[in-house]
Formats: structure tokens, sequence, C-alpha cells
């Protein structure tokens, strides 16, 4: 049986003697639609730190450092960003520590589950650099690359492993300025995508994947005799492409396949959103132990809000889809004390850990929750009203100086300045609900991502357009980050403010937050 021909469009079958499957309204059983709007950014954090405190109560040790646990870190990772609550800092600080920043296996695996711990090893790396605390992770994708098998690209035969490897591979490529990791990663992610199993675990008809050659046409199906495409394993793909594009250039060669992947993804779980904002276990077979699910339905809320703040997809069309998800798991699957329900626990199909409840929960899924909602809180306004048009200065957080058009615009924009006079105002104009630009009042040109970001901002443009354009992130401590839409990445205030400002940065920490102060 031809793949291509299994599933198609929307999930409507066409293959011989599969019927069509039902339209996506009928994906839930009754139950009240959430709302299509986010909430105030301050009750979504309010939400995520309650999930992140119930958890990290009830396991004080840390636990062990395999990829359910690890996947819980690079959450709290990510809301320890949003928030700069030190507890989340120092919780995952204290498990790594406990593991010696370590792999499961040792610097000689290939296994990418024992790799996925290095994530959140790159994140305390990225705030306090020591290649102590990337020695292992560094060493193990090394050896792959460079020393044992090279040639050997095969390792990830399951959907999975592109959440719990190809993140890593993309950073320590960034840090070291070596494409060879950019080379090796996706020659592993072709393997998988288009060869695993014969033709590979991608269904180019569809945009989605099986989660290994068992589940190909031909192989294990539905009681009902559907295919079987499972809701976490095609999460898993979501969040790998999200962390990878996060995280490179946007000149890289290989982006914009992963920008396509990723937006086909989004665009076809979409279709098959269930009306109470969830996804079923099985995305072809909506009577296939049928109920909300946890992980699965927040790793697509992960991609979508990342594929919106990206500008992958229309924002009319799926912010909706990642406001009903963020609604859906706040009414049904968060506990008043903050536990996570509806979770299916470790498996690799539908009908793994059955049956999924109310009280079902786990580590990665909390971890999936975390990184779904701090993504999705940079698409919400703040709760109190944002900057109007006016003139401003910024000033860095993180050594308390204003951001200059050095050298009355013809150089980089800096923050190494004690006072704000002219080269340090700006005129800001709001060009939507969540952007804005700056024009400098040193030589009256907008600020802009220079060179699609790869540069330092710079304010010589006589008009605005994407490179110009800034979505102003408003964040819980009061302070501000700009993420520039030439890129999506953030502006920060480079080598705590010597260096010039660039927007390079894929998550918030103390570099990228700047004081919005009217003049």
């Amino acid at each position: 049986m031809d793949r291509r021909s299994f599933l198609t469009g929307t999930l409507a079958l066409t293959a011989a003697g599969i019927p069509a499957l039902t339209a996506p309204g009928a994906y839930a059983a009754s139950a009240a639609a959430p709302a299509p709007t986010l909430p105030p950014r301050e009750d979504m954090v309010a939400v995520l730190r309650r999930v992140a405190d119930q958890w990290i109560g009830a396991h004080p040790g840390g636990g062990d450092n395999l990829w359910a646990n690890a996947t819980l870190m690079s959450g709290l990772m990510a809301l320890y960003r949003l928030t700069s609550d030190v507890t989340y800092l120092n919780y995952v600080t204290g498990w790594a520590q406990a593991h010696s920043y370590g792999l499961n296996g040792g610097t000689g695996t290939r296994d990418a589950d024992n790799q996925c711990a290095g994530q959140a090893y790159f994140d305390l790396y990225d705030l306090a650099p020591a290649d102590s605390k990337i020695a292992a992770i560094e060493s193990c994708l090394h050896t792959m690359t460079y020393v044992n098998q090279v040639n050997k690209d095969d390792d990830w035969w399951w959907d999975d492993a592109l959440h719990m490897a190809m993140p890593q591979f993309a950073r320590l490529g960034v840090l070291r300025g070596d494409s060879g990791y950019f080379g090796k990663l996706h020659r592993l992610y072709t393997h998988t995508k288009s060869a695993e199993g014969g033709p590979g675990l991608y269904d180019p008809a569809t945009g989605l994947w099986y989660r290994d050659k068992n589940f190909l046409p031909g192989g294990i199906v539905s009681p009902s005799g559907r295919p079987v495409v499972w809701s976490r394993g095609n999460g898993w793909v979501a969040g790998a492409h999200t962390k990878v594009l996060k995280t490179l250039p946007a000149g890289q060669a290989d982006v914009p396949e992963y920008r396509d992947t990723l937006r086909r993804l989004v665009t076809a779980v979409a279709a098959v959103q269930r009306t109470d904002g969830f996804w079923n276990v099985n995305l072809a077979d909506p009577n296939h132990f049928p109920g909300p699910e946890t992980s699965g339905t927040a790793f697509f809320l992960y991609g979508t809000a990342y594929a919106v703040v990206s500008g992958l997809v229309d924002s009319a069309t799926y912010l909706p889809v990642a406001a009903r998800a963020w609604n859906g798991l706040v009414a049904t699957a968060v506990h008043p004390d903050g536990v996570l329900g509806y979770v299916q626990k470790v498996g690799d199909r539908p009908d793994s850990s059955q049956p999924v409840t109310y009280d079902s929960t786990a580590d990665f899924a909390v971890g999936g929750f975390l990184l779904a909602g701090t993504e999705a809180a940079t698409l919400t306004t703040p709760g109190t009203p944002g900057p109007t048009p006016g003139t401003y200065a910024l000033r860095a957080r993180i050594n308390n100086r204003y951001v200059t058009a050095e050298n009355a615009g013809a150089s980089p924009l800096i923050a190494n300045r004690p006072t704000a006079q002219a080269w340090e105002t700006f005129t800001l104009t709001v060009t939507s609900s969540t952007n804005i630009t700056l024009r400098a009042h040193a030589n009256n040109l907008y600020v802009t991502a220079e060179n699609a970001g790869a540069s330092p901002l710079i304010a010589n443009r006589t008009t605005a357009q994407a490179w110009e354009t800034f979505q102003l992130v408003t964040n819980p401590n009061g302070s501000v980050s700009l993420r520039a839409q030439a890129n999506a990445k953030y502006v920060t205030a480079a080598n705590a403010g010597a260096s010039p400002l660039i927007a390079t940065a894929p998550t918030i920490g103390t570099w990228e937050q700047f004081d919005l102060i009217p003049l």
C-alpha cells in the first residue's frame, strides 16, 4: 500500500477499503468549548507557577537524568526565563549537580533518550558559562559526529528521538561555530523522516508522523482498522522543531525545511483539535481511546504558539487554536492544587498506560505544559495597559545603562550610557497589539535587526519593514523584552552589556530584559 495515499489532507483516508474520518468537530464528546482568546499574561504565569510549584514540592530530590525528567527540567528553565524566579533555576541546578552534568549511559551513548538531559545543561551553561556543564553532552555529540561510526545515521528510529536529541546538536553547533553538528543533525533527521522503515516516518501527504516503523501502512492499526497516528509522538516532533528553530541562525541551510515541516504539522493538527481544546491520543481515529490527553496537547500548543510568534502561520487562524488548547488544559487538566492530570504516561501508542484519568500525571507532561505556557504567554497582553506611542529610553537590566544609538546612529546600538540624552531617545510606534518600531532621535532613522538579525541592531532605515518590527513582551517583573520579527529571536545586551545589542537569544534571561522609560 502506498503510504502517501494512506492519509490525506485533514486525515481523510483514501486508501482502499478505509473510510474517511468524521469531521473535526465530532472529535470530542459534548463539552463546553474553551475561549478562543488567551487570558492576561499574569493569569497564565500564575497557573504555570502553580503547576511547577506543586511538582517541585512533591519531588524535592530532583529525580533521575533520564528523558522524562530531563523534559521537566527543560520546562522549568523556560519558566525561570519567563519569571526570573530563582526557585526554578535552583531546582534544575541542584538536579544537574547531583548528576555531575552527566548522561545516562555515559558519553559513549548514541541513545537520544540518554542525551535529553543535555538540553537543561545547555540552558544552565547559557546563564553562567562553564565547560564542565556541557562536557559530557559535547563529548557525546562530538563522538557521534567526528569519531565513532560517523556515517551511521539511523540512530533515531522513533519520532520521539527528534525532541530528545535534535536541539543539542543545534546548540552545540551554534556555540562552537561548527556546522559539522548541523550536518550530522540533518542526516540523522533525514533518515528518520524519509528512510526509516523504508519510506520514513513522515507522511508528506498530511504533514504528520508515524511513531515508528511498526505503525507504517501494513503494520499496526486501531481496532476499527484505521491508522495509528500517535498524538504525543507528533507532539515530540513539534517540540523538536520548535527548539531547533529557536536555536539555529535564520540563514542556516536546513532552516527552511524545518520551518516548513513544523508549519505543515501545526496546520494538520489544527484540523483535528477536539472541541474541548485537546487532541485525542490517536489523531487518525477519534474512537481509539477517546478523551482529553494532556501531553500531546501541550506540545501541540508549544509548536502552534511558536509558529504564530515566528510568522509560520496566520495569527488570526491559529492563535485561537493555541488559546483553546491553553484554556482547555487549564479548565480540565490543572487541579486546584497544581497537579496536572489527564496525562498518558510512558508508552509508544494510544493503548499505552490506559486509562488516562483526571489523576494520571507525569514529569515530562509537566515539562511540556511549562514549555507550552511560557511560549503562549509571549502572545498575550499584560493585565495592565501597554505603552502608548511616544518618546522613550531603554535601560538594560543587566548593567543599568541606557541604550544609545552610538556615534549619532552610525554605529550599532549598545547599552553603555549612565543617563539618557538625545542619542538615547527613541520614538516608539505601535504597529499592532504586540508589535512596535523604534526610531532613533540621533538620526531620525528606524532601528533594524540588520542582516535578518544576524548583525547587531543599528538605526539606519528610512522606513519600517519586517526587520524594523519587534514584538514587545512585558515580563512579570515589569521589564520588557524585544523579539525581532526578522528571526523570532530576542534582543540581548550581549556580553552583559559590553557588546552591541543583537537579536540572537532564543529565550528571555537577564541580558534580554530592559526598562522602557517614558520621556
